[in-house]
């Protein structure tokens, strides 16, 4: 990464007059966008259901919910405030031709990324008003904005190790569109208490109450609190609040895994969502997380669980849980208490340190953590976590003045193989083999599948079609099998089993977005011109996709309705201004339209805009 500087001045450092070319986003800006998604609707969904927020549980719980709201999870979520934002800033990475700017704005701050050509002129911008920041902070800061009643992910994001700005974690910067990363509900799972989701798009929230609550890890708290204050029709049942210290073990991991066990892919049972998740209760139950094993083995920020769970501590004690050392409700946090907590089982000679007490304060302040638990660096840029598979590390060695023992494990790489990380015990064998299924083909389809797996992925289309013969049928599973089909070329087998969920499944659902996606390819490859402008519409209504607007003016073009065309081209290149496709159909159409002068000018951004990819 390029630093390009830490401004602070009102000037921009890219100035778009400068350029003829900027002159098309101007012409964007006077269009009325047509395509673009009317607000939300009015059926409101509150996630988790029977949620109050914290701020309930402070009349009776005060000391509890403050030392809460001081840890990390306490702060997971934050509105923007002036006085908090990092200074503003720019870069740029290595030599490409994308600037990022990071600019104070009397209402915040803005980020910008401005695509300059090949003579350094800008020939593109997309930019985003941030309003919410996510994370604790501790290592980053990373912002959300909201565009077309959408939450957006910046790709700026401010580090504390560098001392500035660069690319969010996840973003490398090759990316077409850096400023069309849609927040879904499952995303904002993990740093918000509360939201209120429309109903009728999967993806449209709005934040009730930012950051984790109590409610996280004691269960939803409505009715608790109504009954605490005296209503009496409250079934008992449901009044309970969940200790988690008073639960099984299995069940008090299951809390923490709702966030801190990610593998590379999850499948779920039919029709569980994140929010439906109740402590108490098993996760795995209703998730099943996957990692891939063999090759080589990132180290990941969410990784957690699955670390300590492999520890031999874990898997020698019964007692052993992610709140012995993490106190969700803290007064102290010191080396010395994690210290005694290790020293709580490590008290006998065949279990006490071996390395001379002189040593270990000498180079780890005789901190059992430092060495045992060494903090390693992470797949998220400038952030070292600590490894939690508490063992004896090579760093071990290292501070105990020892020679690193050769080690035993074999030179060569296995092949990856997708396994379950998260317990499938409880579950029977047809839901045991749907979501591995299910989550080989999730892993297909994102571009994430090892080439060596491929083999295994074609069994696995075809033991996924006899699950479904054999009567699994749900909703998942006959999207998953549509775009198979779809893909195969069967077109009138992907278009049954996606109106087949079209009938099923409530309107802006997330299998429901996938059969209309499988049933607007389908009509653009049958040549039904008007059944995908239909389902286009649709599409552009569920959710925020460029591509989504690109195809819907195409199909516009083909009905001779250039105007549409032109309106949907346009917001195709709002959410992506950077589309060289969506600027040489829009031509196209101005030029139908007798737009000339409009016309010329996305011609030649175009063709700069191809010059740079050839580059």
């Amino acid at each position: 990464m390029t630093i390009v500087g830490a401004g602070c001045g009102p000037k921009k450092l890219v100035d778009r007059h400068t350029s003829q070319l900027f002159r098309w986003q101007d012409s964007l800006s006077k269009s009325d966008p047509k395509a673009v998604a009317k607000g939300n609707s009015r059926d409101w969904e509150i996630l988790p259901e029977g949620s109050i927020g914290s701020d309930a549980c402070v009349e009776c719980h005060r000391p509890q919910v403050e030392a809460f709201k001081r840890t990390a999870h306490g702060n997971s979520m934050r509105r923007i405030q002036p006085e908090d934002l990092p200074p503003p800033g720019h870069f740029r990475k290595g030599d490409s031709s994308r600037i990022y700017e990071a600019e104070i704005i009397a209402t915040g701050m803005q980020h910008r990324e401005s695509v300059l050509s090949a003579q350094g002129t800008p020939l593109a911008e997309n930019s985003l008003e941030v309003g919410l920041e996510i994370g604790s902070g501790a290592h980053a800061h990373t912002y959300l904005g909201q565009q077309d009643g959408y939450w957006i992910e910046s790709p700026l994001t401010w580090y504390h190790e560098s001392v500035g700005w660069e690319l969010s974690p996840g973003f490398d910067g090759d990316d077409t569109a850096m400023f069309d990363r849609t927040v879904t509900t499952t995303c904002v799972f993990c740093h918000a208490g509360q939201i209120r989701a429309d109903v009728a798009r999967a993806n449209q929230f709005a934040v009730s109450h930012a950051s984790i609550s109590c409610e996280r890890c004691h269960g939803s708290g409505a009715d608790h609190v109504a009954a605490e204050r005296g209503d009496e029709k409250i079934d008992p049942m449901k009044r309970t609040i969940v200790h988690p210290g008073e639960i099984p073990r299995a069940e008090r991991e299951a809390i923490c895994s709702q966030c801190h066990l990610q593998g590379i892919v999850s499948s779920s049972s039919s029709n569980f969502d994140r929010w439906d998740f109740r402590p108490g209760k098993l996760l795995s139950d209703n998730v099943t997380e996957y990692q891939l094993r063999g090759d080589q083995e990132t180290f990941r920020i969410v990784g957690h669980t699955e670390q300590l769970h492999r520890s031999e501590c874990f898997l020698q004690t019964e007692e052993l849980s992610c709140v012995t050392c993490h106190d969700p409700h803290p007064t102290t946090v010191t080396a010395i208490v994690y210290r005694e907590i290790c020293l709580g089982c490590h008290t006998s000679p065949s279990t006490k340190c071996a390395v001379p007490e002189i040593v270990r304060i000498e180079t780890q302040h005789d901190q059992c953590a430092t060495c045992h638990m060494p903090k390693r660096s992470t797949n998220v840029t400038h952030a070292a976590l600590h490894d939690h598979r508490i063992a004896v590390h090579d760093r071990s060695y290292v501070l105990a003045k020892q020679s690193i023992p050769p080690s035993e494990s074999s030179s060569v790489a296995d092949s990856p193989q997708l396994v379950a990380i998260s317990s499938t015990n409880r579950l029977d064998n047809t839901e045991r083999d749907r979501r591995r299924l299910l989550a080989l083909h999730s892993l297909a389809t994102s571009g994430d599948l090892p080439k060596t797996m491929e083999d295994e992925y074609r069994i696995a289309q075809r033991e996924l079609v006899e699950l479904f013969q054999s009567g699994v049928t749900d909703a998942s599973v006959r999207t998953t099998l549509a775009n198979t089909y779809l893909a195969a070329e069967q077109w009138q087998v992907a278009e049954k089993l996606a109106q087949s969920v079209i009938r099923s499944e409530p309107v802006g659902s997330h299998t429901y977005i996938g059969a209309a996606d499988v049933l607007a390819r389908h009509a653009l490859r049958t040549q039904d011109n008007q059944a995908a402008i239909s389902w286009y519409h649709q599409l552009t209504q569920m959710r925020r996709v460029s591509g989504d607007h690109f195809m819907l003016g195409v199909c516009e073009l083909n009905a001779n309705q250039t105007q549409s065309a032109i309106l949907a081209f346009e917001q195709a290149l709002r959410i992506d201004a950077t589309l060289v496709i969506a600027h040489e159909y829009l031509a196209q159409a101005l030029r139908a339209a007798d737009e000339i002068e409009r016309c010329h000018l996305h011609e030649q951004v175009a063709r700069e805009l191809r010059t740079l990819a050839h580059d």
